[in-house]
């Protein structure tokens, strides 16, 4: 794990030094590439599968077809986030954060303590956002929520995941993800790592595939069914990467009873059909 971490740390040395001393732009480029490039293969992956109809049975709403309304509104959002908003932000201010509270030299920290920064990263990041989360689906707050939630049907658009309000995006988004590296200071490498493990949880949350080989569909992680099922019945199932405050707070219950249901259905079919 060691030797892997110095591999990828090797690389992005050599990506730094393409940019001549400029941490700026170094700053600006790297964040960007970590922030949209795991979200365009993701989207085209998506695409691909749907157009092709591979992997169908792994589809949360099975009868359910890409909305194409949704698939510009989301389009159109992300292209101005990606490619005008974040970029604009990290140039003129955000990179003055970077500097603050990360440590741009020699990556000097051995694997063990990286893994263990992204986990308490990975915590703080599931704690907020579920208490932002619920907060947002309260009466007062739910208007600025309710854009998100414009997308009931979350098949093969996992752009849908930044498709929100900007005070969301400020609120529910950007400060659960950012208050652990702000709290817990580590390296711009470990940071950049956190970026693109974030923008892949959100992407397979709201994919409409709940894979069996994805990794954060592995108990305690909050699946894309759950999140699925949160945006189809908008009730309930709050968390980010865990299931923890869900089954703390008994959120999930609508959830666990919607699947037992489910099952009991398919035992039925399969008894008929036999």
């Amino acid at each position: 794990h060691c030797d892997m971490l110095q591999v990828a740390f090797s690389y992005y040395e050599l990506f730094r030094d393409l940019f001549g001393g400029d941490d700026r732009l170094f700053i600006v480029s790297i964040v960007w590439i970590a922030y949209t490039i795991p979200l365009l293969l993701v989207q085209i992956f998506l695409i691909v599968i749907y157009q092709f109809d591979f992997l169908a049975k792994y589809k949360l709403q099975e009868d359910e077809n890409i909305d194409s309304n949704m698939v510009r509104k989301c389009l159109k959002y992300t292209l101005v986030q990606h490619f005008i908003t974040v970029p604009c932000y990290l140039y003129f201010v955000g990179y003055k954060t970077v500097f603050i509270i990360c440590d741009l030299g020699p990556l000097d920290s051995p694997a063990w303590m990286v893994l263990t920064q992204l986990c308490v990263w990975m915590l703080i990041e599931d704690t907020i956002f579920y208490w932002s989360h619920r907060l947002l689906h309260t009466p007062t707050f739910y208007k600025i929520h309710k854009v998100h939630h414009e997308n009931h049907n979350l098949t093969a658009l996992s752009i849908a995941g930044e498709y929100s309000h900007p005070a969301e995006s400020i609120l529910g988004n950007y400060l659960p993800s950012l208050f652990g590296p702000c709290v817990f200071r580590g390296h711009f490498f470990t940071l950049c790592v956190w970026i693109i493990i974030r923008c892949l949880k959100f992407c397979d949350a709201h994919c409409g595939y709940d894979f069996p080989f994805s990794p954060f569909g592995v108990y305690p992680m909050n699946s894309a069914a759950r999140h699925g099922f949160h945006h189809s019945a908008n009730m309930g199932s709050f968390g980010s990467f865990t299931v923890f405050w869900d089954t703390v707070c008994g959120t999930d219950n609508h959830f666990e009873k919607a699947q037992s249901s489910k099952r009991g259905t398919l035992q039925k079919r399969k008894k008929i059909d036999s």
